[in-house]
């Protein structure tokens, strides 16, 4: 276990704790597994919001359809350029959309 000034504490080694050094970071919930797990599969394919080709390309998974906003988790990686391009993306759907961050 060394330590170096760029990193004072040990590696991750474990989901849990890389979830939680990613919310730290970005000051963001980060949904983990059983959270993604509990998507709503009516919201992908032809008579969901999005085809499942379509989360696919995007990267993305729809998670719930609650007051008139669609959440959608997104990779926690993403930077502003890609949470913008699929907001974009995703507009014609006329609802609100709420981008969550995943692992």
């Amino acid at each position: 276990m060394t330590q170096s000034p760029t990193r004072p504490v040990p590696d991750a080694t474990s989901s849990e704790q890389q979830r939680l050094e990613v919310e730290l970071l970005l000051r963001q919930p980060v949904l983990d597994a059983t959270e993604l797990a509990c998507a709503d599969p009516a919201l992908l394919g032809p008579a969901g919001v999005m085809p499942l080709e379509q989360a696919r390309s995007l990267i993305c998974l729809p998670l719930s359809r609650r007051s008139g906003a669609l959440e959608v988790a997104i990779p926690s990686y993403w930077g502003p350029d890609d949470r913008q391009g699929l907001l974009a993306e995703l507009s014609a759907s006329g609802l609100r959309i709420a981008l969550r961050l995943a692992l």
